[in-house]
């Protein structure tokens, strides 16, 4: 009987296990139509052997464990990975130290700048969908951005209700940013295979507690013109996939306001971004420790939605998923 073998590979992060099938006296087939007892019984011998070999030598190497990177025995290569942190509301300048709003917030870019350094790696990606700072100018933002531009990994952001120093075009905001830093308005970037759209958002209904005067009309147009936003940048998406020849792979949505209303589980935006091919819409504006129905967190329809304001994850990169 010639012995059978099992080898385990990765590829794209996928753990495979090979089972090469022996000859078993002379016969290399499973099915039969004699011997069904016997004929089996080889089979599964034969390839049950190296199939066990190999879970005990992966397990004494850490390969097969569920805790473990897949195959981190047979690869060490890492898989990059994408990470969100939103809302930083950076003020290096200190003009607007964001203390004032609790002591959990002291010192927060310090906190984020280390575990942003020591969790993300230098291919991956960070996805900050919104407020990143407090500058009303671009020229104001210079050491927020040094901040950003000295923190590993590619960078994804999206404007927020608080980002005044956004600039109005493409050409402008490409010389402000730091090296491998996208701005998301009406526009799309594929990284790693992986595309990534979005838009800012907003809300859903005037804030009245907070003297918002907004009237139903004026916040139909908004949301009128982030659906379209939306749209466009799907759109750019897709054209970048088509000019590539890529075929539609993994996509993240980004939005800055929830896209979701509180306590509801769909949205105006919410059959754009399932129809987009998203997988996971990464948001964030919201802060407190009360958030109650309006933190609008779960799977529908096959997209997760997750918040990740900074203070609501401990100012520290939340993994959302290895590539």
């Amino acid at each position: 009987m010639e012995p059978g073998g099992a080898t385990l590979t990765r590829t794209h992060g996928v753990r495979f296990v090979t089972v090469t099938m022996p000859r078993v006296q002379g016969d290399t087939r499973w099915d039969a139509h004699g011997g069904l007892t016997n004929n089996p019984n080889e089979h599964a011998r034969t390839v049950g052997q190296p199939i066990a070999a190999l879970i005990t030598d992966g397990g004494e190497q850490g390969a097969l464990s569920p805790l473990a990177p897949p195959c981190a025995a047979l690869d060490s290569r890492p898989m990059p990975a994408i990470w969100a942190l939103s809302d930083l509301h950076l003020s290096t300048s200190g003009a607007k130290p964001m203390d004032v709003f609790g002591d959990h917030w002291g010192n927060h870019a310090g906190r984020m700048a280390e575990s942003w350094d020591r969790l993300v790696a230098d291919d991956d990606i960070v996805l900050t969908p919104g407020d990143f700072s407090w500058a009303s100018k671009p020229a104001e933002a210079a050491g927020d951005f040094a901040w950003l531009g000295a923190r590993p990994g590619h960078k994804i952001m999206v404007k927020g209700n608080h980002d005044y120093w956004w600039t109005g075009t493409h050409k402008r905001m490409a010389e402000l940013l730091p090296p491998r830093t996208y701005a998301l308005k009406k526009t799309a970037v594929s990284i790693h295979g992986v595309g990534f759209f979005g838009v800012r958002g907003g809300d859903f209904a005037a804030l009245t507690r907070y003297g918002d005067t907004r009237t139903a009309e004026d916040i139909e147009a908004w949301l009128a013109r982030e659906e379209h936003e939306l749209k466009l940048s799907i759109a750019a998406l897709d054209q970048a996939d088509a000019a590539a020849g890529r075929a539609r792979g993994q996509r993240i949505c980004l939005f800055h306001y929830p896209p979701i209303p509180p306590g509801r589980t769909v949205s105006r935006f919410t059959p754009i971004i399932e129809a987009a091919g998203a997988s996971f819409c990464i948001y964030g504006h919201l802060h407190g420790q009360e958030l109650g129905p309006a933190k609008v967190e779960g799977t529908w329809n096959g997209v997760t939605y997750r918040c990740t304001s900074c203070d609501q994850v401990d100012f520290t990169p939340t993994l959302i998923c290895r590539i």
